[in-house]
């Protein structure tokens, strides 16, 4: 049993329970978007941030790898395509990507990291920005250890345990079901990546490359 497979439906909840806003997310970057049209959101689960640029007139194509999430993504009306990010091409390029809420952490090393991102130069109109956030490395490489615990429905939990050992960080999902006794793990492997090395492989490929730390969330916005 998988939480982003058969527990997608529960995604959403569990996102809304631990106090995930996307409206005020979507302000982060707008000022970014000016003169924009045309939004790719890699990692885009079922769809909620995407659906906020919708809202606010932008052309938006929502990808991920898992089916499940993206149908529920279609089901608000967005337009979703599975795609690979570390070797996709579209049918016509975008004027932003986005790689959010730690999409980027799912390469494995930085041999795919240098993929997923020259894959996304190569998807971009002349200008485009290619957007990225992830939780701040240099904090993340300081945690051993964090976990939280929601109740998404009356006697259905999930519990998120994240483990580091060195620059590698583990995700367990536990989804605990009291009325039927169900319980399953999902455990997601991600990689944390320096900043340093994210900036230096974005001059690689994009002409300029600026931070902004917001919070915990430190981002990487990359011209064309």
């Amino acid at each position: 049993m998988s939480l982003y497979k058969n527990k997608a439906k529960f995604y959403d909840k569990f996102m809304e329970k631990i106090g995930k806003d996307y409206e005020k997310e979507v302000g982060t970057i707008l000022p970014y978007l000016k003169e924009k049209k045309s939004v790719l959101e890699l990692g885009s689960g079922t769809g909620n941030f995407a659906k906020v640029l919708l809202d606010n007139y932008f052309e938006v194509i929502c990808s991920d790898v898992s089916l499940e999430m993206l149908s529920i993504a279609k089901e608000k009306g967005i337009n979703c395509k599975k795609i690979d990010m570390r070797s996709f091409s579209l049918d016509k390029k975008v004027d932003v990507i986005l790689s959010l809420f730690n999409t980027l952490m799912y390469n494995k090393n930085e041999i795919e990291l240098k993929k997923n991102i020259s894959s996304c130069k190569n998807n971009l109109n002349t200008g485009g920005k290619l957007i990225i956030e992830v939780n701040n490395p240099e904090r993340l490489l300081q945690t051993d250890k964090h976990v939280y615990s929601v109740e998404i429905e009356p006697n259905v939990y999930i519990t998120q345990i994240d483990l580091r050992e060195g620059v590698k960080l583990f995700h367990h999902f536990i989804f605990i079901d009291l009325s039927s006794n169900e319980l399953a793990i999902d455990t997601h492997e991600t990689t944390i990546f320096a900043s340093e090395r994210i900036i230096s492989i974005l001059k690689e490929f994009f002409k300029s490359v600026e931070i902004l730390d917001k919070g915990n969330h430190r981002y990487f916005i990359a011209t064309v």
